[in-house]
């Protein structure tokens, strides 16, 4: 509840709230709340708000950032959730200043990202908005998967989603096309990311989206160098 957690300091902001480090009152432990001011939502949304707590709330497994709270206080939605004291991968990949990982290090992450993967896409989950910003690490280098912001619950293993929506440089083909998609394109982003951790730079870049839609649609990329 609320009074169970203390704001620290704030450590991120974006259109509709901020991130804040956090002590949880009952174990001291740091967390994160995200605080979302739910009054000046539209009501899309505030159903996406609400869909990122449902799924936070009934994943729990060890690569995926876990859920610890939601209560609305001074007219916000406040999430608190798991802290991630190693920061994101896209932070480690520019932390590494052009020198590359080594393989090891490269593959006990990417496996742990296709264990989370295939934990929320087992429950119907799509993240789509998988990209090296909301892949995170702790301490011990164990890598959580985090920001269910935009996720889609879809109905079964039929069901497709529609909408246009993630990151530019790691939209698969079919969301570029606007066709329907489901869970393929989160493999295709997490490629990306592997592609990523490979090169310390995204596979596909352009000055301009439809530059940047082509160069996906081609699926041409500079080589992992040896």
């Amino acid at each position: 509840m609320a009074g169970n957690f203390e704001l620290i300091n704030m450590i991120g902001s974006g259109t509709y709230g901020e991130a804040w480090l956090a002590r949880h009152l009952k174990n001291d432990k740091k967390c994160v709340v995200k605080v979302i001011k739910i009054l000046k939502l539209s009501e899309k949304e505030l159903d996406r708000s609400l869909t990122e707590v449902s799924i936070l709330a009934r994943c729990n497994h060890q690569n995926i950032i876990s859920y610890l709270d939601a209560y609305v206080k001074d007219g916000n939605l406040n999430i608190a959730m798991e802290y991630a004291d190693g920061g994101d991968l896209h932070k480690n990949i520019v932390g590494q200043k052009g020198i590359h990982f080594g393989k090891e290090v490269i593959f006990e992450w990417f496996v742990q990202i296709c264990l989370a993967l295939k934990y929320i896409h087992s429950s119907n989950i799509l993240h789509r908005d998988l990209k090296s910003q909301n892949i995170f690490l702790n301490s011990k280098r164990v890598i959580k998967l985090g920001d269910f912001g935009i996720a889609r619950i879809l109905r079964d293993h039929a069901d497709h989603a529609m909408t246009t929506i993630g990151t530019p440089f790691y939209l698969s083909p079919e969301i570029c096309q606007r066709k329907p998609y489901n869970h393929k394109s989160d493999l295709w982003a997490a490629g990306c990311v592997l592609y990523e951790l490979c090169c310390l730079r995204v596979p596909f870049n352009a000055q301009n989206f439809d530059s940047l839609v082509m160069k996906i649609l081609q699926g041409k990329c500079d080589p992992i160098p040896r």
